[in-house]
């Protein structure tokens, strides 16, 4: 298996040790190539992928985002009609998915990693979401 690349990740294997081009290295070397391959895959691409939203959604907003910009250029006060309609369900959603993930056990600083902000601007923002609702 000559291509070793999945998503931004591409592997070499030197002495049977599997390593990645983002950094991560297998602790050990394992007894064949395949085996090698086979662990990457499993401990670091396959997780790597995992942790990214889909390069389908991502395309897709990118594309509204282009729109948007285009429609601030053109008719302003319809893209910031469009922009109130966008906020009033990217609000409730980030809580979801922010209570979601601290229920699954995140810590504050996965969280801001994962809304780019600082574990303190992640814990300050939505720490009510911790609290058991009455």
């Amino acid at each position: 298996m000559d291509d070793l690349e999945i998503h931004g990740h591409r592997a070499t294997i030197t002495d049977l040790r599997p390593a990645c081009d983002c950094g991560w290295t297998a602790d050990r070397g394992f007894p064949s190539r395949d085996e090698a391959v086979e662990h990457w895959m499993r401990a670091h691409a396959l997780a790597a992928l995992e942790a990214e939203p889909p390069s389908w959604l991502l395309v897709k907003s990118d594309i509204l985002r282009e729109q948007v910009e285009e429609l601030t250029r053109c008719r302003p006060e319809v893209a910031l009609k469009l922009l109130a309609e966008v906020e009033s369900w990217q609000r409730p959603l980030t809580e979801r998915a922010v209570a979601a993930a601290r229920a699954t056990g995140a810590s504050w600083a996965d969280v801001g990693a994962a809304l780019g902000v600082s574990r303190q601007a992640a814990h300050e923002r939505f720490r009510a979401l911790d609290q058991p609702m009455s």
